[in-house]
């Protein structure tokens, strides 16, 4: 990990407990949240917005190789989550978490 990535999950923590109170916990219901960042001339980072609605959009190739896999470890998870919650068993570890970062435990 480098350290514009570390910085980018250093303002997504920031950003998550700022609102934590504000974040109702619903069995079987999850988000997906779109981050977009900027770098400055300094190579600072820069949070432009947070996206409740993220664009899917697969309309070149980066695109098209990222967001399946995107989607497909997000649904992973939202399902192992709720079947751990359902059985009554610790959340962690997550068994489906391959590419994602935990921010928070």
């Amino acid at each position: 990990m480098n350290i514009l990535t570390k910085r980018m999950q250093q303002i997504m923590q920031v950003c998550f407990q700022s609102i934590a109170s504000k974040l109702t916990h619903k069995i079987g219901f999850f988000d997906l949240l779109g981050f977009d960042f900027m770098l400055d001339s300094s190579f600072n980072v820069w949070l432009i917005e947070v996206n409740i609605n993220p664009a899917m959009h697969t309309n070149c190739e980066t695109l098209k190789n990222m967001i399946p896999h995107i989607v497909e470890e997000t649904l992973d998870l939202a399902i192992e989550v709720f079947d751990k919650c359902c059985s009554s068993l610790p959340v962690l570890p997550l068994i489906s978490l391959h590419e994602f970062i935990l921010l928070d435990s």
